[in-house]
C-alpha cells in the first residue's frame, strides 16, 4: 500500500470512530442545523437541480433536504454506484419511495430513471437561463483549501471532474483539519456547510 493511501486510511478510521462516538441527540441537533443552513443558502435557493446522497446512519442526514427539495419542485438526483469500476451516475427521483437498497446497502434510485444531465437539455427555467446545479457531498473532514476526506472508494473524485455546478460538502465543524493528505485526483469543494454556518472556499 502506498504511503498516501495508508495515511488516508488511518485518518479515515480515526475520523469514523470519532464521529460514531458523538451522542445521537447531539448528532441529530447538528444535522438539523446543517440542513436548515443549507436550505437557507443562496446556492440552494437558486439551484434548479440538486445532486444529493441518500444518507446512511454514519453520514450527516440529508432526508429533510431531499424532502424539502422535492416539495419545492427541484430536480432531485441521487447516486447510483457501479462497483465494477467505482464510478457513479446520478438518477432523478420524484419521491423517496423510489429509493431501494443497492450497492453497499445504500439507498439508490433505479438505474432506469432519467439521468440528471437530461434536464440540462430541457426547458426547466423557461428559457431564461441555463439550469443551475449543486452537488451535495458527504465529508468526514475538510481543510481550508477545500479538500475533503471521503469514505475511500473515490466515487466523487471520479465524478466531479465532469460536473460543472457548485460542489458543497456537509461536515461537522469540529472535524475541520489544518491540512488533509491529498493526491493528484482529489477534487476541491466550493463550499462547506457545518452546524455553525457556511464556509466558502
Amino acid at each position: 500500500m502506498c504511503e498516501l493511501r495508508k495515511q488516508k486510511n488511518d485518518l479515515r478510521a480515526e475520523l469514523l470512530e470519532n464521529r460514531r462516538s458523538i451522542l445521537p441527540e447531539i448528532r441529530e441537533e447538528w444535522d438539523r442545523k446543517i440542513s436548515n443552513i443549507f436550505l437557507g443558502s443562496i446556492s440552494y435557493r437558486f439551484c434548479d437541480i440538486i445532486l444529493i446522497y441518500a444518507s446512511t446512519k454514519d453520514e450527516i442526514s440529508t432526508s429533510s433536504i431531499i424532502e424539502h427539495s422535492l416539495t419545492n419542485k427541484k430536480i432531485v438526483a441521487c447516486p447510483v454506484s457501479n462497483p465494477a469500476d467505482n464510478t457513479m451516475s446520478f438518477k432523478t427521483i420524484n419521491s423517496t419511495d423510489e429509493l431501494y437498497s443497492g450497492s453497499y446497502n445504500i439507498l439508490e434510485p433505479p438505474n432506469i430513471n432519467p439521468d440528471f444531465r437530461d434536464f440540462f437539455n430541457s426547458n426547466i427555467t423557461g428559457g431564461k437561463r441555463p439550469p443551475l446545479a449543486v452537488c451535495v457531498i458527504p465529508c468526514l473532514s475538510y481543510d481550508p483549501d477545500g479538500y475533503r476526506m471521503g469514505y475511500g472508494k473515490g466515487y466523487y473524485d471520479r465524478f466531479l471532474p465532469t460536473f460543472e455546478g457548485t460542489k458543497i460538502g456537509l461536515c461537522y465543524s469540529e472535524f475541520k483539519a489544518n491540512k488533509l493528505p491529498k493526491g493528484k485526483y482529489d477534487i476541491k469543494l466550493d463550499v462547506v456547510i457545518t452546524e455553525k454556518g457556511v464556509v466558502v472556499i
